[in-house]
C-alpha cells in the first residue's frame, strides 16, 4: 500500500486539480465534476487523423459518446464479458475510461491522447482498454468514482481509473495531458509508472484494490435506524447553506473564488419550500438571488432558452456550452415553482422558455427526449453561441444600439474575444442611454432577438446526443405534466402524455421492467433505481394532471418493482443496481446529491405519495424508513441530502389526500377551478385523485383510498383526507345564472364554493355525511374562458413597472379572467384542501354581504349593525319608491356576514379575503382597511420584493420592531431565536437596533428611485403626489395590495367597497410613535386615513371613510370629541356600540346602491 500511495504522489504531483467543490468543507467527499485543466492550453494532439484506423471493438454500440472513440488507434472495448475475459486471461490491468458525449474536456483527452499513436500503443499492449458512456451505466461511474474520490481527493470528467482483472480499483485520476507539461505529469508517465506497479509489484497493487473496495464496501453498509429524523436537520441545512452561499453573485462555492459554479436545483427546491414552511427570509434571498443571477447571466441561453451544465466564473458568464436534459428538466421545475411561491411573471417566463427549448430541439418523434448538446461546434468550445460587436451590428441593423447595451456586448467581449449574451441591464436603462422610450426599446429587442436566434441556426450546431435515457425521461415527465397544470397549458400536457406513453410502450421489457437507454429503435440495458423512481415520479406527476388509471397502475407497478429488486433489508433504504444486475465490486446505496435528485430520496417520495392515495400506511412507513437509514448523514452534511429533506417537509407537512368526484356540466367549470387549484397548490404537499362522478372500479381496485368517493345527488364532490379519514365532502356546485355577473336582476344562486359537513372516516362511503338534498336550481352560466396561455414573453412592449420585480407589465385588469387565473395573477390561490369558511355559499334568494377586516369586523357587532342599516335604508327607499313585492317576485333576504380577526391589518384582510372571495361567492365585498404597524409585514412578504436584490427593505421601526418581537418570550420568541442567536443585550443585537433607526434604502436605477421614508412614512401629500415612480414605498404595498384585490373581485364580478377605519392600536397606544414624526402627538394625525382613501379612489372603487370625524378630534379635548367616543380603549372590544352604529351607517350608504343592482 505505501507503494501505491508514494506511486499515486509522485504521478499527481503537478496533475492540475479538479475545480474546487462546493461541498470541499463537508466531510463526504465533494461531488464530482468535469475537470478544468489549467489555462496553459489544450497542446496539439500527436498521430493519426480521425477514420484512418479501422473500427475498434466499440462497432454496434448506440451511445454517440462511444461512437465518438469508434476508430481511435486505442483498441476500445465497451464494457462486457469480451473485454473483461480477456483482461482476466491475459492477466492485464483494465483501463477504464469513463466520460459523456457533452464533456468537453473528455474531447480534450481523446485528441490529444487517444489519437495519439505513441501513447496508444502502450495502452494496446498494456492494457485491456474500456470506454464507457457514463450516463448509460451510472452504476460503473458511482462504484468508480467514488474509488478515485478516496484515491485523490477529488472526482470529475473525464474519469481515468485502472483496474485489476477482478475489477478492483488500484489507481485512479481524471484529466491528463498527454505529456508531462506545465498542466502537470503526461499519461504517458501515468502509464508507464502503472505498468511497472503491475508487473513488479502486483500483489501490492492488488493488495491496494482489495483494501479500497472493503473501504467502499463499509460505506455502503449501513443498518436499519429507529431514530426518527426531526426538522431540525432543515433547519441545518439552511445554516449550511449560507456558509457556502455567495452573497455577492448568487449560487454555492467555495471562496474565495465561488467557481465554478453548479445550479444545486435540490438544494434551492429544499430552500424554497423550507422558507415556504418557516417564513425565512435567508432562505427565499438565496432561492431568487440565484434564479435571477442565473437567469442574467451566460449559462442561461438568452436567445433560445435553456440551460448549459454549470459556469466556469462565479458571475454565471461563461458557461461550458454543454445542456443537459437533466438540468434542464431540474431548472424548468424550479424556475416554476419560485413562479409559484412568489407570483413574479419572471420565473414564468423563464421556465416556459426552458420547456419550449426541450420541446423545439430535445424531443424525438417517439416522444422520448434526447440527452444533451455538446458544448464544442466545428472542434471550439462555445463557437455556436458567442458573437462578436460586429456580428452583432450587421444582424440586428437599426435594433443593434438597443441589443448590444441590453446584453452587454462590446468590442471586447467577454469569453476569448467574443461575446456571450448575457441579461444584466433593464431596459429602463436602455431606454434611458438612447432616448427611447422604454416600449420601444422592448419592441427593438424583440426584433433583435429574433434576428439573432434566426442568423444563429445558421450555424453549424453542437453534437447532439440523441440517446434516451429513462430517468432523464423521467424529469422531464414530471416538469411537462407540472407545468400543464400550473400554466394551463394543453401543449405541455400533450407532451406529458406522449412521453408517458413512449416510457410504457418502448422502455419496458415483457415482464413491465425498464431498460435504461434507448436509441435507433433499440432498447437495451437494464434500468437503475434511478430508471425506476424518476419514471415513477414522473407517472405520479403526470397521473395528477391526467387522471388516466394507466398512468398510476405503471407508477404502482415499478414501484413494486423496487421493492422486489432493489430493496436493502438491512437499512430500510434501497439499493441502486437491482438483485439480478452485473455484479461490480460493490453494491451502493447512497443517498447523497450529484447533478440528479438522489435516486433513493426520490425512491422515498414515491413511495410516500403512493401510499396516500392507495391508503397503505405501509407506503409512508417506507419513506420514513428510508429517511432513518440515512439520519447519520443528514445530521451531518443536511445538503448533501436535499432530496431526502424535501421528503422529510412532505411528511412532516400532514399532506392531504384530495379526491374530487364528478365532472363539469355544460358551461360549469367548478370542478375544474377546484382541480386546477389543488394541483397547482404550493407547496405541493398533497395527493390527487380526479374521478368520474359514480367511480370508477378500475382506480378503485388500484387506489382502495377512492372507494366511496362518489358525486353527491349529482353533485361533484371533493373529499379532504388526513392519514386516512376524511373531511365532509365538499359540494362543488355549477353556477347558477347570474352568479358570474352575467343576469343579476333575477337573484343569485349559489357560487363556485362547496358546501361541507362532518367528518367521516374514508371507509364509510357516502354514508354518514351532511349535506345538502339538493341542487340549486338556475341555469348554469355561461362557460367560463378556457385558461389561455399568459403570453409571457422576453420584453412585453406594453408598459414597464420600474418598482416591479422584473420589467413585465402588471396582468390586464379588464382582460376576461376565470377565477383561477385571476388568483394566480394575484400571486396567491385561494386555499384548497380545507373546508369552506361558514356557512358555505349563499342559498337561493339570498343576497350576501361579507366584510373582511380587523378588530372592528372580528367580533360580528359590525355585520348585525350593517344588516340593520342596510335594511332601514332599503325599506325606507322601497317605501319612498311605492316599490311592492308582486306574484312574481321572489322575496330576497340580506345575510351579512364577517371574516375579521383581531389584530389584522390591511395586508391579512387582503389575502384573506382572496383566500375566501371564490368560496363564500358574496354580492358585496367590503374590504377594511387600517394603518396597524403590521401592515409593514408586507414589506417582509416575497411578493413586494422590488428588485432582483430584494431592496425594498424595512424601515427603522418595523425591523427594531422585530428584533423586539424575537426576543420577547410572551410573544412566543423563544421559538423564533436558535441555538447561538444572540441575546438582547449584546453588542451584535445593540448594533442591529442602532441600524434599524437609519434611513430606509430601497432600490433604484437611473433616474428611478424609491427614496427614504424621511420623518413621515405615511406622508399622504408625498405618496400621492404623482411622480413617477411614487416616492412613498409604503404607498407603493398599498397600491399592490388594493390592486391585487380588486382583480381578484373584478374576475368574480363582484363589487368592491373599501372601508377606511382609525387603527385602535395606532390611536390608542403609545406605539403610534412608530407612525412618525408627525403622528407622534396623540390623536394628531390624519395622513394615514388619507392615504388608505387616497389609495382606493385610485384604484377606482369607493369608500366609507370613518377616519373623517377623527378631524374633530383636532379641534375638542379628547374627553368631548365624537370620534374618541367610537373607541373604547379595551383590547378585546375596541369599539363602542355607537362607535359601530356610526361605522355601519356610513358603510350602508355606500353599499346600498351594490345591492339594489343585485335585485333587491
Amino acid at each position: 500500500m505505501k507503494s501505491l500511495v508514494a506511486l499515486g504522489l509522485a504521478v499527481l504531483a503537478g496533475v492540475p486539480a479538479s475545480p474546487p467543490s462546493v461541498l470541499s468543507s463537508a466531510p463526504e467527499s465533494p461531488a464530482p465534476q468535469e475537470v478544468q485543466p489549467s489555462a496553459a492550453g489544450h497542446g496539439q494532439a500527436a498521430g493519426a487523423d480521425r477514420h484512418q484506423h479501422p473500427a475498434n471493438h466499440l462497432k454496434g454500440q448506440t451511445s454517440p459518446y462511444l461512437l465518438q472513440h469508434l476508430y481511435n488507434p486505442v483498441d476500445w472495448y465497451p464494457w462486457g464479458p469480451e473485454a473483461l475475459e480477456r483482461a482476466r486471461k491475459e492477466g492485464k490491468p483494465i483501463f477504464l475510461s469513463i466520460g459523456y458525449s457533452a464533456c468537453h474536456w473528455c474531447h480534450v483527452m481523446e485528441r490529444e491522447t487517444f489519437e495519439n499513436e505513441e501513447l496508444a500503443g502502450l495502452m494496446n499492449d498494456w492494457f485491456v482498454c474500456i470506454k464507457v458512456d457514463r450516463e448509460e451505466r451510472p452504476d460503473l461511474d458511482e462504484v468508480y468514482m467514488a474509488a478515485v474520490q478516496k484515491m485523490t481527493g477529488r472526482g470529475g470528467w473525464p474519469m481515468s481509473v485502472f483496474l485489476t482483472p477482478e475489477l478492483k480499483p488500484f489507481f485512479g485520476g481524471t484529466y491528463f495531458p498527454p505529456y508531462d507539461s506545465g498542466r502537470g505529469v503526461g499519461f504517458k508517465r501515468v502509464l508507464e509508472h502503472v505498468h511497472t506497479l503491475w508487473t513488479e509489484q502486483r500483489s501490492a497493487a492488488e493488495e491496494a484494490g482489495e483494501k479500497l473496495v472493503a473501504l467502499l464496501r463499509a460505506e455502503s453498509d449501513r443498518q436499519r435506524s429507529t431514530q426518527p429524523v426531526s426538522l431540525a436537520v432543515s433547519d441545518a441545512g439552511l445554516a449550511m447553506s449560507l456558509r457556502h452561499y455567495d452573497k455577492e453573485s448568487g449560487g454555492f462555492g467555495s471562496p474565495p473564488s465561488y467557481a465554478p459554479k453548479f445550479p444545486h436545483v435540490t438544494e434551492l427546491v429544499f430552500l424554497l419550500r423550507y422558507g415556504a414552511r418557516t417564513g425565512s427570509a435567508e432562505a427565499l434571498e438565496i432561492v431568487e438571488h440565484t434564479l435571477r443571477a442565473m437567469a442574467a447571466g451566460g449559462i442561461y441561453d438568452q436567445l433560445a432558452g435553456g440551460f448549459a451544465r454549470y459556469s466556469t466564473d462565479r458571475n454565471w458568464t461563461a458557461p461550458h456550452f454543454e445542456k443537459m436534459l437533466y438540468d434542464n428538466s431540474q431548472l424548468a421545475a424550479l424556475y416554476m415553482e419560485a413562479h409559484q411561491a412568489t407570483g413574479d411573471a419572471f420565473y414564468e417566463r423563464i421556465a416556459r422558455e426552458t420547456l419550449d427549448y426541450v420541446l423545439r430541439e430535445m424531443t424525438s418523434p417517439e416522444g422520448g427526449f434526447y440527452s444533451t448538446t455538446d458544448a464544442d461546434s466545428e472542434g471550439e468550445e462555445g463557437k455556436f453561441f458567442v458573437w462578436s460587436l460586429k456580428e452583432l451590428r450587421e444582424v440586428c441593423g437599426a435594433d443593434a444600439q438597443a441589443a448590444e447595451l441590453y446584453w452587454g456586448v462590446t468590442e471586447r467581449g467577454n469569453f476569448e474575444g467574443h461575446n456571450i449574451l448575457t441579461a444584466r441591464t433593464i431596459p429602463a436603462e436602455v431606454a434611458a442611454r438612447t432616448g427611447k422610450t422604454v416600449e420601444e426599446v422592448g419592441a427593438a429587442l424583440e426584433r433583435a432577438r429574433a434576428k439573432l436566434y434566426r442568423e444563429r441556426e445558421k450555424r453549424i450546431h453542437p453534437l447532439l446526443d440523441d440517446k434516451v435515457l429513462a430517468s432523464w425521461n423521467g424529469l422531464m415527465l414530471s416538469a411537462f405534466a407540472r407545468a400543464a397544470t400550473v400554466f394551463g397549458e394543453e401543449r405541455y400536457l400533450e407532451a406529458a402524455r406522449a412521453n408517458g406513453s413512449f416510457l410504457l410502450n418502448s422502455m419496458r421489457d415483457e415482464n413491465g421492467r425498464l431498460y435504461r437507454t434507448r436509441r435507433n429503435g433499440h432498447s437495451h440495458l437494464a434500468g437503475y433505481l434511478e430508471d425506476y423512481a424518476f419514471v415513477t415520479a414522473g407517472l405520479i406527476d403526470l397521473f395528477e394532471a391526467d387522471p388516466d388509471p394507466r398512468w398510476i397502475a405503471a407508477a404502482l407497478k415499478l414501484q413494486g418493482l423496487i421493492e422486489q429488486h432493489f430493496a436493502d433489508p438491512l437499512s430500510g433504504a434501497w439499493f441502486s443496481v437491482a438483485d439480478d444486475g452485473e455484479r461490480l465490486p460493490v453494491r451502493t446505496n447512497s443517498a447523497q446529491e450529484s447533478s440528479l435528485p438522489s435516486d433513493i430520496g426520490v425512491a422515498a417520495m414515491n413511495a410516500a405519495r403512493l401510499g396516500l392515495l392507495t391508503g397503505d400506511s405501509a407506503g409512508v412507513q417506507r419513506s420514513r424508513d428510508a429517511l432513518a437509514s440515512h439520519a447519520s448523514e443528514l445530521a451531518r452534511y443536511p445538503v448533501g441530502f436535499c432530496q431526502l429533506l424535501l421528503v422529510l417537509e412532505f411528511l412532516e407537512s400532514r399532506p392531504p389526500e384530495i379526491f374530487v368526484a364528478g365532472e363539469d356540466g355544460p358551461g360549469g367549470h367548478a370542478v375544474a377551478d377546484y382541480l386546477r387549484a389543488a394541483r397547482t397548490q404550493w407547496p405541493p404537499h398533497r395527493v390527487i385523485c380526479a374521478l368520474p362522478a359514480d367511480g370508477s372500479p378500475t382506480l378503485e381496485k388500484l387506489l382502495p383510498a377512492a372507494a366511496g368517493k362518489r358525486a353527491r345527488h349529482g353533485i361533484p364532490a371533493a373529499f379532504v383526507c388526513f392519514e386516512g379519514v376524511c373531511e365532509a365532502p365538499l359540494l362543488l356546485r355549477p353556477a347558477a345564472a347570474g352568479a358570474e355577473g352575467t343576469d343579476r336582476d333575477g337573484g343569485k344562486g349559489s357560487g363556485h364554493g362547496a358546501t361541507g359537513g362532518e367528518t367521516e372516516p374514508c371507509d364509510s362511503g357516502a354514508e354518514g355525511a351532511r349535506e345538502e338534498d339538493d341542487p340549486p336550481g338556475g341555469a348554469p352560466s355561461e362557460a367560463a374562458p378556457a385558461p389561455q396561455p399568459s403570453g409571457v414573453g422576453l420584453f412585453g412592449g406594453q408598459g414597464y413597472d420600474p418598482l416591479g420585480p422584473n420589467f413585465f407589465p402588471p396582468p390586464d385588469p379588464s382582460a376576461s379572467q376565470t377565477v383561477l387565473e385571476a388568483a394566480r395573477q394575484a400571486g396567491l390561490l385561494y386555499h384548497l384542501g380545507k373546508a369552506p369558511p361558514d356557512p358555505g355559499p349563499a342559498g337561493e334568494g339570498v343576497l350576501r354581504v361579507v366584510i373582511w377586516g380587523d378588530e372592528l369586523v372580528a367580533g360580528g357587532e359590525l355585520a348585525t349593525a350593517l344588516g340593520k342599516a342596510l335594511d332601514e335604508r332599503l325599506a325606507r327607499g322601497a317605501a319612498a319608491d311605492g316599490a311592492a313585492e308582486t306574484a312574481n317576485e321572489k322575496a330576497l333576504t340580506l345575510e351579512v356576514l364577517s371574516r375579521g380577526e383581531r389584530g389584522y391589518g390591511t395586508d391579512q384582510a387582503v389575502l384573506t379575503m382572496e383566500e375566501e372571495l371564490a368560496l363564500l361567492a358574496p354580492d358585496v365585498a367590503v374590504l377594511v382597511l387600517n394603518g396597524h404597524n403590521d401592515l409593514g409585514d408586507g414589506l417582509r412578504n416575497r411578493i413586494f420584493r422590488t428588485d432582483e436584490h430584494n431592496n425594498l427593505e424595512r424601515n427603522a421601526w418595523e425591523l427594531e420592531g422585530d428584533i423586539e418581537e424575537l426576543l420577547r418570550a410572551e410573544s412566543g420568541g423563544e421559538g423564533k431565536l436558535g441555538p447561538g442567536d444572540t441575546p438582547k443585550d449584546t453588542p451584535a443585537i445593540a448594533g442591529l437596533i442602532a441600524a434599524a433607526r437609519g434611513e430606509f434604502v430601497a432600490w433604484e436605477s437611473g433616474d428611478n428611485r424609491v427614496r427614504p421614508f424621511l420623518n413621515d412614512p405615511w406622508d399622504a401629500d408625498a405618496a400621492c403626489s404623482g411622480g413617477s415612480p411614487p416616492v412613498n414605498a409604503k404607498q407603493i404595498l398599498l397600491d399592490r395590495l388594493v390592486g391585487r384585490a380588486k382583480r381578484l373581485a373584478a374576475a368574480l364580478e363582484v363589487p368592491l367597497v373599501g372601508c377606511v377605519v382609525p387603527s385602535v392600536i395606532d390611536l390608542e397606544k403609545p406605539r403610534a410613535a412608530a407612525l412618525g414624526a408627525t403622528a407622534r402627538k396623540r390623536y394628531r394625525s390624519n395622513r394615514i386615513s388619507e392615504t388608505l382613501t387616497k389609495t382606493c379612489l385610485r384604484n377606482q372603487f369607493k369608500v366609507a371613510n370613518l377616519f373623517v370625524p377623527l378631524s374633530e378630534a383636532q379641534q375638542a379635548p379628547d374627553s368631548e370629541s365624537p370620534a374618541l367616543a367610537m373607541l373604547s380603549g379595551h383590547e378585546e372590544r375596541p369599539w363602542t356600540a355607537a362607535g359601530v352604529a356610526v361605522a355601519a351607517r356610513s358603510l350602508a350608504e355606500v353599499v346600498e346602491p351594490y345591492l339594489r343592482a343585485a335585485g333587491w
